[in-house]
């Protein structure tokens, strides 16, 4: 017994292995099993190169979107001006759902 959901995300209740490879067959489309641990299994069916290429993208978009920590390095007889530019960079980082680290250098 299976859970299965159809191609455009319906519900088509559990059913027999045998029940569920035969519908997709006449779909012409896979049966991938997306949650093995679940009780019942649940199945999809769908285009099996649909289904790989939506979840590399799936795994692209989550590593890239992951927060990067942004360094902005002041020193002591810093500028108005560039004081004003750097503060508004850590803003825009902090914005965007970076981190920002700020040092603060002391030469001399």
């Amino acid at each position: 017994m299976r859970v299965i959901v159809g191609a455009t995300g319906e519900q088509l209740g559990v059913m027999k292995l045998s029940d569920a490879l035969r519908r997709a067959d006449s779909l012409g489309l896979d049966l991938v099993e997306v949650a093995p641990t679940a009780n019942p299994p649940v199945c999809k069916i769908v285009a099996i190169g649909k289904f790989r290429y939506d979840l590399s993208k799936q795994e692209k978009d989550r590593r890239s979107s992951g927060t990067r920590l942004k360094e902005i390095k002041f020193r002591v007889n810093i500028d108005d001006h560039d004081y004003m530019t750097k503060i508004r960079h850590g803003e825009e980082f902090l914005d965007k759902g970076n981190k920002v680290r700020v040092q603060l250098q002391f030469r001399g």
